[in-house]
């Protein structure tokens, strides 16, 4: 893939976003299309290569789930401060196609596919292994926080794009230290797993 359509490539996310969330006010639309954009990248992009065993694997693993568990863990401690009343949360879920009824489907979707679509995007299509941060880095954390935008204010859109651009930036070097996918999914799964938690404890319990 050239460096051009690459940089197209991280459009993807962006337009699924704004037709979902800002445009039809679906929720399931925005998440299903960029999966499915996502994935339409990786096909033309050509055949991902299979993770690499590496001896450290299990250090790894250890050693950066737990980094990655603390999105989770700072969005249940944040909430009260970003939202004086969960109900708010609950009508804009609502709005968007998101309600208690049908959240634990939503929940599992995301869980089970979003760590695998998006690092078969951003960690192998779109890897680039510089040890300096990139514009796919910037990439990816400006789609999260235009997600937040729909939900909260700009500061706090602002603090959710430098997280995700760190987290990027994190697993670009897990993906370069380990030769593969493997655990950059595996807690790329982590993290999306803590922030599901933290949003049903928080809005749905």
């Amino acid at each position: 893939m050239s460096a051009g359509l690459k940089r197209l490539a991280t459009l993807v996310p962006y337009a699924a976003v704004i037709v979902g969330i800002y445009c039809v006010h679906s929720a399931w639309i925005a998440a299903v299309s960029y999966h499915a954009g996502a994935l339409a990248v990786a096909a033309v992009g050509g055949r991902a290569k299979a993770p690499k065993p590496s001896r450290r694997f299990s250090y790894w693993w250890y050693a950066s789930s737990a980094v990655f568990a603390v999105g989770g863990v700072a969005l249940y401690l944040l909430w009260l401060y970003v939202w004086h009343d969960s109900a708010q949360v609950v009508r804009r879920l609502a709005c968007l196609g998101i309600s208690r009824n049908n959240w634990p489907c939503f929940a599992v979707y995301f869980c089970c596919v979003n760590s695998i679509v998006e690092e078969l995007l951003w960690r192998e299509y779109l890897q680039r292994d510089s040890i300096r941060p990139v514009f796919e880095d910037f990439a990816f954390a400006g789609y999260h926080a235009l997600v937040l935008l729909a939900f909260a204010g700009a500061p706090w859109a602002a603090l959710v794009f430098v997280g995700c651009a760190l987290a990027s930036w994190l697993w670009r070097m897990l993906r370069t230290a380990t030769g593969g996918l493997a655990i950059p999914i595996l807690t790329h799964l982590v993290a999306d797993i803590s922030i599901v938690i933290a949003v049903h404890l928080r809005a749905f319990r």
